[in-house]
């Protein structure tokens, strides 16, 4: 039998060594990502951010107001609130994609690696979220204008921008 030469041995190392660190990051990834999502508790599409209904008092039949069917339905999560949680959530995702790239930003949001997690690029008044890599003070800016699609604003259209 032939014994590998010592270079042989070294490139061998070496493949194993680079397949074992990169084993390494993606369980860290993952775990962080689930940690994430399980501290700030994501939203999947169509739930809001407060969670179920408190359990309440049964109204009386007899005493129920016909007039507000919706009277113990949950407030819907404010706009500006879940546009915040969405630019964090994309937020994630892109360290994520940092992660496994060397450091480096997707040039578009579009090139984030679906693997990483569900990607949402509009935000909640339905444009999507403009994203500028590099940023001009970070590795990248990422931002919604608010409900009127314009710079500027006040109120619902306010830009926002992801909070640090």
């Amino acid at each position: 039998m032939l014994n590998p030469s010592p270079t042989a041995r070294a490139h061998s190392a070496g493949r194993t060594l680079s397949a074992a660190l990169l084993l390494s990051a993606l369980i860290l990834i993952v775990v962080l990502v689930l940690r994430s999502r399980a501290r700030d508790r994501i939203p999947v599409a169509g739930e809001t951010s407060q969670g179920p209904p408190a359990a309440g008092p049964a109204p009386d039949s007899a005493l129920a107001d016909t007039t507000e069917p919706h009277r113990f339905a949950q407030p819907a999560t404010p706009p500006e609130q879940l546009c915040q949680e969405r630019l964090q959530a994309l937020d994630r995702l892109l360290a994520a994609h940092a992660a496994l790239h060397a450091g480096t930003y997707p040039a578009r949001i579009t090139d984030l690696d679906p693997s990483l997690g569900q990607v949402v690029r509009l935000d909640p008044w339905g444009a999507e979220f403009l994203y500028n890599s590099p940023g001009n003070r970070a590795p990248y800016q990422l931002y919604s204008l608010g409900a009127d699609g314009q710079i500027g604003g006040e109120g619902e259209d306010t830009d926002v921008f992801l909070a640090p």
